[in-house]
C-alpha cells in the first residue's frame, strides 16, 4: 500500500466556512481514489484559517511546510490565497497598484517555503466575488481580483517543466452557482469543482484501474 498527502493551505475558501458538507481539500481524496492507481491511498491536511489574507497565510506556511514533509509517501501542497486582500478596493489607481505588488511579493516568499523542501506545490488563481452578497467587498474588487490572478498566473511553469515551479490551477471562471449567497464562499458545486480541478493537476490523465 502506498501514501500521498496533500496539505491544503488558505483561507475560509479552503476551511469550507459556510457551506453543509464537506470542503474540497476533503473531497480531494475521492476525486483521486478515481484517477490514480487502486493501491495509492491520499489524506489531506485541511489548514484554512478564515478570515486571513496572504501576509497571516505566510506567516503560517513555515509550519505547514514541515508538517508536509515529515509525512510519508507522496506530498503535494495546494494554495489557495489573496480573496480576502480584495476587500474595501478602491478605482484602479495607486492603491490597487499596491495591493497588487504586496500579493505578488507575499506569494513569491510563500512559494519559496515549498521549493526549498522539493515539494510539488499547486497555486490556485482567485474564483469570483459578487459583492453584493457582502459589504466587506466593492464594485472593483473583482477587478483587483483580475489582477491578483494576473501575478498568479505569473507563476505558471515555462514549456511544461513544473517540478520546480508551481503549477497553477484557474479557478476564475467557475460560474455563480458555485458560490454561496454571500457572494463569496464557495458552495457544495464549487468545493467539487476545486477538488476536481486539483485532481486533474496531481494526477492528469485517469488511469485504468
Amino acid at each position: 500500500m502506498l501514501y500521498g498527502t496533500i496539505a491544503c493551505l488558505g483561507d475560509s475558501l479552503t476551511y469550507g466556512a459556510r457551506c453543509e458538507g464537506d470542503g474540497w481539500p476533503e473531497l480531494l481524496p475521492g476525486e483521486l481514489a478515481t484517477r490514480s492507481r487502486a493501491d495509492l491511498i491520499w489524506s489531506t491536511l485541511n489548514r484554512g484559517v478564515c478570515g486571513e489574507r496572504t501576509w497571516d497565510v505566510l506567516r503560517r506556511t513555515p509550519g505547514v511546510v514541515r508538517e508536509l514533509t515529515s509525512t510519508p509517501g507522496s506530498r503535494w501542497l495546494v494554495v489557495l490565497v489573496g480573496t480576502n486582500d480584495l476587500k474595501g478596493a478602491t478605482p484602479s489607481g495607486d492603491r490597487s497598484a499596491a495591493t497588487s505588488e504586496r500579493y505578488a511579493r507575499l506569494l513569491r516568499q510563500l512559494l519559496a517555503w515549498p521549493a526549498r523542501s522539493g515539494l510539488a506545490t499547486v497555486v490556485c488563481t482567485l474564483p469570483p466575488v459578487d459583492w453584493r452578497g457582502c459589504p466587506e467587498f466593492t464594485p472593483h474588487s473583482d477587478a483587483l481580483r483580475a489582477e491578483l490572478n494576473r501575478r498568479v498566473s505569473e507563476f505558471a511553469p515555462v514549456d511544461g517543466d513544473w517540478r520546480w515551479q508551481p503549477v497553477v490551477c484557474d479557478l476564475s471562471d467557475i460560474g455563480r452557482d458555485a458560490l454561496l449567497d454571500d457572494g463569496v464562499h464557495l458552495s457544495p458545486a464549487g468545493h467539487r469543482t476545486v477538488a476536481s480541478r486539483v485532481a486533474r493537476i496531481i494526477h492528469p490523465t485517469k488511469e485504468p484501474r
